[in-house]
Order: C-alpha cells, then structure tokens, then sequence
C-alpha cells in the first residue's frame, strides 16, 4: 500500500510535469493534471510545442520544450530510424539519439520554464532524462510517472526483452530455462552498456556523479517511482526499492471535443467485435495491417480497424464487407458501451493499449513492433490473457487461428477480468496525484509501508 496521510492537509503545490513528444507519453499524465489541477494546484506540462494546441485544448497550461519533434512522425524528423529494422538497434538509437542527445539544449530551457513558473516538484516521465538530471542537479525533488514496466532493470523476476517468466514454464524445464534466463540477463547488461555509458557522460557534464547503473529505479527516481498499473501485471517483484508505487492506469479518455460518431452510436452489431490498432508511432507498418484486415474478412466478426497518425484509410483500397477501416476511434469510446465492448483488441502491444484493454477485462492479441512493446505482449500471454505473434512469421493463417482460439476459448477473458480486478482495485490519477502532492510537501522519499 502507499504511505498513508491526509491529501486535505496539504497546501496548495506548483507541479511542472515533463515528458516525451508523444502520445503515448502525453496521454498518461493527463488524468493526474486534471486531478492535481481540480483539487486547487497548479500544473503545467513541457514538451514538444507540437502538442500545444492538443494540450492547451485540455484547459492545461503548457510550456514549449525542445527538441520540437512528435513521436507520431518520427521518421520525419529522424530520417535514419525506417532503416532500424534491428530491435536492438532501433532501441539504441532512440536512447541515443533521441532521449539522451537532447539533455545538453533542454536544460537551459528547463532552467527558464522553472523560473517561470517555480515548480515545487517535477513529474518526469521514465525516459526524460534531462528533467531528472536538471532536478539532480537542481536539488528540486522530482517524481517519475511510468506506464511502462522496468524493462530498463531486467531480472529473473521479470525477464529481458519479453522473455517468459520461469514460472510460465512447465517443471520439467525450469531449471534449464532458469540457466539460460541468466545468460540472456548477462547478455541485456551487456547490451545496455553504452547507454549507461552514454548517460554517465552526460551526468559528468552537468558535474553529477556517475553511476554503475544510471538506469536504475535507484537513480532515475530516488524518490519517488509511480508506475500505472497493478503489482501483478509486474510480475509481483520483490526485488524493487520502497518508492515504487503502483497505482493503477491512468487512462486518457479521448480529447475533450470528440464526438462519437453517428454510425457508432447507432451500431448495433450481432457479431464480436474485433478492435485493431497499432498506436501511433509503429502504425505504418502496411503490410501487417493488410495481413490484419485480410484475416479479419475471413472470420464471421465486426472488424473495426483504426489506422492513427499518418496512415489514412485511404491506403487501403480492398476492404472485405464485415470490416470499417477510420483513421481515429478511441478504445474507450468503444468499451464505455456494451452495444459496443470489443470481445478482442489486436494491437502492437503499446502499453496504453494493453492496460486500457486490460482494465476493461478484454483479452488481447499482441503484434510487437518494437520498445516496450515484447514485454508488454508477454505479460498478457503469462497471465493468460492474450496471445502473441512475431512480426516476422505473420501470416493471414496464422492471424486467423490465433482470433478463433481467443474468440472461441472463455479462458482468455476470465484472465482478462482477473487482471482487470488487480488493476480496478487502484484509481490510477488519484493515487498518483497524492503521492505527487506527499512528495512535494515533505521533499523526501515516499516510500510504500507495505505490499499493495
């Protein structure tokens, strides 16, 4: 459980939150503005000046951060990134490149906003390193706000790369399977090494000591780690420091000038829904949603499939009857009626994706692309909960057998609605907002009293 105190008895904070430029890192921390921004205090989010308009539309104040990027056009701005086909590489050159090389321009740029706007605390978002740096640097207490899991921090508890657990192994094979992980955990350390060598350089610049793990719980967020999802879709490890804190999902609804669409609103399908989207970053991947829609057009279901940012319908000129192809329905719009509850969501494996699914008791079927995305997909496969596909052996047959076994199989979804009770046992912005508001008041580590 979190550090138990009164949110009433807290005086009103300044809460400048800093995070990545895209939707999958924007949308999470929208929910814990809103909370901390109704209870009386202020916040402010700095980012890309791309997302202003999306952001100031929210009635949040907003501040521009450079590098002026979006996630959701990446290859715009990164040209060589199409050319990363290499898990391992892509990976790299995004802490690289991307989120470290920015730390030298935006810590000026941090230094005049906390002027500004004179934050009792910083809200960083995992990858950010340059807010957490600043903040080392700065003596000014600092929290992280992770959707994601601790890739970053691989063990036995929770294996590399989306490695299964040894625990989802079957007996006979568990001691082998065991000796092998410890290879593959040596191997990740290995891998990870000029990142840490990377962020040590930086940390020696700003005249910060280095670390031999700057990617550790322990040093990216000393104080406080808030991770938006349940102890049981992270594996229940015991090996993580008292001031990570899980919280539940911190789910964006949908812009607050949506409106749903007339044929949604007026469908009433007599077939199992079947949801696809592969996010915002990873969705032009063409050829995966053809092999999607083609096995959708051969099953006696309601495919609805939604392209994202940068991929209009338009691509795709055969579409079978029983499949709509829009650039942009929210998945809560869809689970917040039962006229309209997907029975599956296909995805890329975005963890956004996955809790928002999960929380609504909806089994998955997992395609990784790339980040995070293999060990968010593994978690669904090891609590029973969803299937996962490689990319690369991806076949119309394949997609095929994998919707009939989770369609027709009712395991899938009580391990959904089992996951779903972990995670709804939690109100993601809420929690968060008050071990937020703890920190700012007593600038010291807010660590857990018990196992939540």
């Amino acid at each position: 459980m979190v550090a138990q105190f009164s949110p009433s008895s807290l005086s009103l904070q300044r809460v400048l939150f800093v995070t990545e430029p895209g939707m999958g890192h924007v949308h999470p921390v929208l929910p814990v503005m809103h909370n901390l921004q109704a209870r009386g205090h202020a916040v402010a989010l700095a980012t890309s000046q791309l997302y202003q308009e999306r952001i100031e539309r929210e009635g949040l104040p907003f501040y521009p951060l450079g590098p002026h990027y979006s996630e959701e056009r990446l290859e715009e701005f990164f040209p060589l990134i199409r050319y990363l086909r290499i898990h391992y590489l892509r990976v790299s050159y995004d802490f690289l490149r991307i989120f470290m090389a920015s730390i030298p321009t935006r810590i000026p740029e941090l230094r005049q906003i906390t002027q500004v706007f004179r934050p009792r605390v910083v809200v960083a978002g995992p990858l950010t390193f340059a807010a957490q740096l600043f903040c080392e640097q700065q003596v000014l207490p600092w929290a992280v706000l992770s959707p994601m899991t601790h890739f970053m921090s691989p063990s036995l508890y929770a294996p590399p790369a989306g490695f299964p657990r040894v625990e989802a192994m079957p007996a006979v094979l568990r001691l082998p399977y065991r000796l092998g992980l410890k290879g593959a955990l040596r191997a990740a350390t290995t891998l990870m090494a000029p990142w840490r060598f990377a962020l040590n350089r930086y940390r020696r610049q700003l005249g910060l000591p280095p670390h031999a793990d700057p990617l550790s719980p322990q040093v990216v967020a000393p104080s406080l780690l808030i991770h938006t999802c349940s102890r049981e879709y992270d594996y229940n490890r015991p090996d993580l420091p008292p001031q990570v804190h899980y919280v539940g999902p911190s789910v964006w609804d949908r812009p607050i000038d949506w409106e749903v669409p007339r044929w949604l609103a007026n469908m009433s399908p007599n077939k199992p829904l079947v949801y696809v989207t592969l996010g915002s970053v990873f969705n032009t991947r063409l050829s995966v949603f053809r092999k999607i829609i083609r096995a959708l057009g051969q099953l006696d279901i309601f495919g609805l499939v939604v392209t994202g940012p940068g991929c209009p319908p338009d691509l795709f000129s055969t579409v079978p009857s029983n499949v709509r192809i829009e650039s942009y329905i929210p998945q809560t719009a869809l689970q917040a009626e039962p006229k309209t509850r997907p029975a599956l969501i296909i995805s890329h494996g975005g963890v956004n994706t996955v809790l928002t699914a999960l929380s609504d008791g909806i089994p998955l079927l997992c395609i990784p692309l790339g980040a995070d995305q293999p060990d968010n997909a593994q978690r669904c496969v090891d609590a029973g909960a969803g299937l996962r596909l490689d990319r690369r052996l991806l076949t119309t047959a394949r997609l095929k057998r994998a919707i009939h076994t989770l369609l027709s199989q009712d395991s899938f979804t009580r391990q959904a609605e089992q996951m779903q009770r972990t995670l709804r046992r939690h109100n993601g912005p809420e929690e968060a907002a008050n071990l937020i508001l703890r920190l700012a008041e007593t600038r010291t580590a807010v660590h857990r009293t018990s196992l939540d």
